[in-house]
């Protein structure tokens, strides 16, 4: 990086010095970013009564794109909202510093919230490690419908070696640590299936995930036999399935009201109507 006079500067103080600006620059744009996602815990009341929306952001603090965008979107905005970030990065199992320790203590605060609001339903969603929350939180809370993006859906070690999930044993080895040096009582639920295997008698559970995206697949598809749970495939290949399903106009569909009943079939209708042009395009005779 240039400075003005910086050959009359030593190499070594100009190194640190650009070091330094690096680090002040990486932090102005961390806390132009925490401005956005700021604070980790938020209630508002929207103007309809008719639904509250608890949204659990993943590992990054978003839903896959800015949380304004995401409600927007999916017009969700006119609904009650309980937006939460992870600062700890364990999924929510370890709460939210300084607003509530420990999983407990957090699954209390969202109980609370609820009856304070009084939804006529609640659905819980949330991307990445946010999904594995809205699948655990909402299992536990009786949400109507929970909505998880490419959720991680195991953490134990028994799964992790059965799979060979190199990108959570990798990429992802120091969210898996802090997650095993949580309390034994919240270790349990490091495998979904385990945690969904008896029914609340309530909830519907929808998990979304790219068709292309291997360990994506491996991880729906184990909790795929979990009573009221609906895969939800789409042909694509990346991670972020709810910013792909929002440049593709289908967030707003799945995440509308009244669309839930019948989502699994809606989806279906809505990838055979898309497949059909494109089996005839490729199918006509070039001339």
């Amino acid at each position: 990086m240039a400075y003005i006079g910086a050959s009359r500067r030593s190499a070594a103080h100009t190194a640190e010095s650009d070091h330094q600006f690096n680090c002040q620059e990486e932090s102005m744009e961390r806390s132009r970013l925490e401005r956005f996602i700021e604070p980790p815990f938020v209630i508002e009341r929207g103007e309809s009564p008719d639904l509250l929306v608890i949204g659990f952001a993943g590992f990054g603090g978003w839903l896959s794109m800015h949380p304004f965008h995401f409600f927007a979107l999916s017009s969700l905005v006119k609904y009650s909202r309980i937006m939460l970030r992870d600062p700890s990065k364990t999924c929510y199992l370890d709460g939210i510093p300084g607003v509530a320790e420990g999983y407990r203590a957090l699954l209390e605060l969202l109980r609370d919230a609820i009856d304070h609001l009084a939804p006529g339903k609640v659905m819980a969603l949330g991307t990445s490690g946010g999904g594995t929350a809205a699948l655990l939180f909402g299992h536990a809370l009786k949400v109507d419908y929970v909505h998880a993006f490419s959720p991680f859906t195991y953490a134990d070690d028994a799964n992790l070696n059965r799979y060979q999930d190199r990108e959570m044993l990798a990429r992802h080895r120091r969210v898996v640590a802090r997650l095993h040096a949580l309390p034994a009582e919240v270790q349990v639920l490091l495998d979904v299936q385990k945690a969904l295997a008896h029914h609340n008698g309530k909830t519907r559970y929808f998990v979304h995930y790219c068709e292309g995206r291997n360990f994506d697949v491996i991880r729906a598809k184990h909790i795929e036999k979990c009573p009221g749970v609906s895969l939800l495939a789409y042909p694509c290949d990346v991670h972020q399935v709810a910013e792909s399903l929002a440049r593709k106009r289908l967030l707003d569909v799945v995440l509308k009201l009244e669309n839930q009943e019948r989502l699994p079939q809606l989806v279906a209708e809505k990838r055979s109507r898309r497949a059909g042009p494109q089996q005839a395009r490729k199918k006509k005779p070039n001339p």
